[in-house]
């Protein structure tokens, strides 16, 4: 079994039909991504938890070098997706400046010049 599917199992035990029936870590992904956003309509904070924790796995360097094609489906499928606007507010919850750092290209990527500032601005303001 991958390295990327028994972490994944292990971290979302929840999701497991997905994760046994996923036939890469692309569509995996993909998969995650639809639930991501499920769960953040639905205010479940856990999954949305979850799901974070398995993409800084996937990036991490425990995930390995081998797995560059589950690196990459993190940094193009997820982090670009959850960079709109609408998401925004919820940064700050979701990643550390050390993370927001590190997954900025992917945001950068899926924004305008405009919207990027507009998410770092937001993400870097002090809470109340």
């Amino acid at each position: 079994m991958s390295a990327w599917r028994r972490k994944a199992l292990e971290i979302l035990p929840e999701y497991r039909q997905i994760i046994e029936t996923a036939d890469n870590v692309v569509y995996l992904w993909f998969k995650l991504s639809f639930a991501f956003k499920e769960g953040i309509e639905k205010n479940n904070n856990d999954s949305c938890s979850k799901i974070l924790e398995y993409a800084f796995w996937c990036t991490s360097d425990e995930a390995g070098d081998v797995n560059s094609q589950t690196q990459q489906a993190v940094y193009c499928g997820f982090m670009e997706d959850i960079a709109r606007e609408k998401y925004f507010p919820f940064f700050q919850d979701w990643f550390r400046p050390y993370q927001f750092e590190k997954y900025k290209g992917s945001f950068m990527y899926a924004l305008n010049g405009q919207q990027y500032k507009q998410l770092e601005n937001e993400f870097y303001k002090r809470k109340s």
